[in-house]
């Protein structure tokens, strides 16, 4: 799950490649590499004249997002380059060798409490096994909520509501609501009470262009207190999918790489697991007690009403004053570690097949259906 969707631009008169924004939220140096990187050297010079910049100007946290080719990897993998995230492209596209590669790291401590329990869960998945169809049919036929795609101005104060522990003013959301059916980029997934008609539950997905990747993020995984714990996020997330996978893969016949960054503090990652999402290299992979993989740290906040972290821009030192900045306007407190999690094309087989998507779709803003 991502945060504020407001994005500090480069300032005037930046001569910066596309992808690069220095002066990120929450402190961050983040920059999506334009092109596809089949050269080590090319990465490893990318990033750290990226982190030397980061660095001077202040920036607590440096992240390159890249497409990269196996040949890059397996020199990345003997490198002490700081990876956070690999995610293969044949989980999606079983003829690509190349892989989605995030490095990252912060002037603070990183550490990730979380990782024991998190990791645990994906070696043993819990639950019941429920597809994901039939969680948003249990939320529908037998609990009577209304699955939605459609807002409108009188949905401003729910949707806020859900969305504020993610950075969200009334003001974005009232920009959302009035812009998202006539963005092909945007999709948006919500249940309502079937007896106030009220929205509890929301997120929304977004589609972006990494180096010819169509990469398709699922976030801001959000229910209103009091409704927690029904499987409805996991029944907004399904349709989400669905609509996601009506508008590319089956009007195109290529699937989207479908993500989401999970908050391993909340344990949204469940909600994922239970709508067909898998961690790469993590599900059901031995030997990673005490290496975790596929983590953001500290990457964002949540206002997620759970134990704040112990981040404070004073333990830095003497580079506490050049960092200040950073932290200021920031709920440093909730910045939160963050698993990343992909839609298979296993997972897109076996859950969403064209007679699924339809009947998920067919349920949308049925009431009592």
């Amino acid at each position: 799950m991502s945060t504020t969707k407001e994005i500090t631009s480069n300032g005037p008169g930046a001569n910066n490649p596309e992808g690069q924004i220095l002066f990120r939220n929450e402190g961050r140096a983040y920059w999506s590499y334009e092109t596809r990187i089949d050269d080590f050297s090319d990465l490893d010079q990318a990033y750290r004249d990226w982190l030397t910049t980061a660095k001077e100007n202040g920036r607590r946290r440096t992240v390159l997002r890249a497409r990269c080719s196996q040949e890059v990897v397996d020199q990345l993998l003997e490198s002490n380059l700081p990876r956070e995230v690999i995610i293969p492209l044949n989980t999606i596209w079983p003829e690509s060798t190349d892989y989605l590669v995030v490095l990252g790291e912060n002037v603070h401590a990183s550490d990730i409490p979380e990782w024991s329990e998190v990791y645990n869960y994906w070696q043993h998945p819990n639950g019941s096994h429920k597809r994901p169809i039939d969680r948003v049919t249990n939320a529908t036929q037998n609990e009577g909520f209304v699955i939605t795609n459609e807002l409108s101005l009188e949905d401003v104060p729910q949707l806020q509501e859900i969305w504020r522990p993610f950075g969200w003013s009334r003001q974005a959301v009232i920009d959302f609501v009035n812009t998202y059916r006539d963005n092909p980029k945007l999709w948006f997934s919500g249940v309502r009470d079937p007896q106030t008609g009220r929205l509890v539950s929301a997120c929304e997905a977004e589609l972006a262009n990494l180096a010819g990747i169509s990469l398709v993020e699922g976030t801001e995984y959000g229910t209103l207190p009091g409704y927690e714990g029904m499987g409805l996020c996991t029944a907004a997330v399904t349709a989400l999918h669905a609509q996601v996978l009506r508008d590319t893969y089956y009007q195109t016949g290529t699937a989207p790489l479908i993500m989401a960054e999970f908050n391993m503090t909340s344990r949204s990652d469940v909600v994922g697991r239970h709508a067909g999402i898998s961690i790469p290299l993590v599900e059901n992979t031995s030997g990673l007690d005490t290496t975790p993989i596929q983590v953001l740290r500290m990457n964002v906040p949540v206002l997620d009403r759970l134990t704040p972290n112990t981040i404070n821009y004073r333990d830095l030192g003497n580079q506490r004053t050049h960092y200040r900045d950073a932290y200021r306007h920031t709920y440093h407190r909730y910045w939160r570690n963050f698993i990343v999690g992909t839609l298979p094309l296993s997972s897109i087989e076996a859950n969403y097949g064209p007679q699924q998507v339809e009947t998920i779709l067919s349920i949308i803003n049925q009431e009592n259906v």
